[in-house]
C-alpha cells in the first residue's frame, strides 16, 4: 500500500521556514574572523534538513540547490575552507532564494527556478575551485554575479531591525503594532516579527500604561530604506533603533 506525502508537506513548509530562520540569524551573528563552531554547526544543520525532506517529497531542483549550499557548509565547518565576506552573503541570499522556492511550493504555483540555477552553479564553481571567492574578489563574486539573480526592475534590500520602545511610548500616541500593519503592508507580508520580554517586569510592578517590549524584525521582501525610515520617523526621539541590510 502506497503512502500518500502530500499530506506531510505542511509539516516540511513549517520546519523549512523554522529551518531557514535559524540559518540566517547564524549567518547575520555571524563574525567571519572568530567563527564560532557551534553556529556553523546549527546552520549545516539546518541545511541538511531541508535537503532532506525536499528530496523525501520530490521537490528535487530544491534538494540539489540546497545540496551545494550544504557542501561548501561542510567544508566550511571542517576547517576545509576559510569563510569570507562574499562567501557569508552569497549564503545569505541563498537562504532568501531558498525561503521564496518553497514559498511558491506551498501557495501551489510553479517555482521559477532561474535564480537558483544561477545561485548553484555559483556555488559549484566555488566548490571545484573555478571561482575562487576571497575578500579581494568581493566585488567580482558579489556585486558582479549575484546582482544578476535579482530583478533589476526591483530596488532596495532585506532588512534586520532591532527595536527597542521607550517605555512611555504608548503615551505619546504611538502605537508599535500599527507601526508593524504599515511595515506587513509594503513589504507585502514578507516579514516576520519577534517580541522580547526581557525588560518584563513582575505582575505586581507593571504599570499597564507602560510598553516593556522590544522586537527583532525580518524583512525578506526587496523594498526601499526609505519606506521603513517613515514608519519610524516618528518615534526615532523615543526609541533604540537599529536597521541592518541584509
Amino acid at each position: 500500500m502506497s503512502i500518500d506525502l502530500s499530506q506531510f508537506h505542511e509539516v516540511f513548509y513549517e520546519e523549512s521556514y523554522e529551518g531557514l530562520d535559524v540559518m540566517e540569524e547564524g549567518l547575520l551573528e555571524m563574525d567571519i574572523e572568530a567563527l564560532d563552531d557551534e553556529v556553523i554547526n546549527t546552520i549545516f544543520r539546518a541545511a541538511r534538513s531541508i535537503k532532506g525532506g525536499s528530496s523525501t517529497f520530490g521537490f528535487n531542483q530544491v534538494a540539489e540547490f540546497t545540496y551545494v549550499v550544504e557542501t561548501l557548509l561542510d567544508e566550511i565547518r571542517g576547517g576545509n575552507r576559510t569563510i569570507t565576506q562574499a562567501i557569508l552573503d552569497l549564503l545569505l541570499i541563498s537562504v532568501d532564494c531558498m525561503r521564496s522556492l518553497i514559498q511558491e511550493l506551498q501557495s501551489g504555483g510553479d517555482p521559477d527556478f532561474t535564480k537558483s540555477l544561477d545561485l548553484k552553479a555559483q556555488f559549484e564553481a566555488i566548490l571545484n575551485g573555478t571561482l575562487a571567492i576571497n575578500k579581494t574578489e568581493k566585488k567580482l563574486s558579489y556585486k558582479e554575479d549575484i546582482d544578476k539573480t535579482k530583478n533589476k526592475a526591483i530596488s532596495g534590500k532585506d532588512y534586520y531591525i532591532h527595536f527597542v520602545p521607550r517605555k512611555n511610548i504608548l503615551q505619546t500616541g504611538n502605537e508599535p503594532t500599527r507601526m508593524f500593519w504599515q511595515l506587513a503592508e509594503i513589504c507585502q507580508n514578507n516579514i516576520s516579527i519577534t517580541a522580547s520580554f526581557d525588560r518584563l517586569p513582575t505582575l505586581t510592578t507593571l504599570n499597564p500604561e507602560l510598553c516593556y517590549l522590544s522586537w527583532d524584525i525580518k524583512i525578506t521582501k526587496h523594498i526601499d530604506r526609505a519606506k521603513i525610515d517613515e514608519i519610524f520617523e516618528w518615534v526615532i526621539e523615543d526609541s533604540e533603533i537599529t536597521i541592518t541590510e541584509m
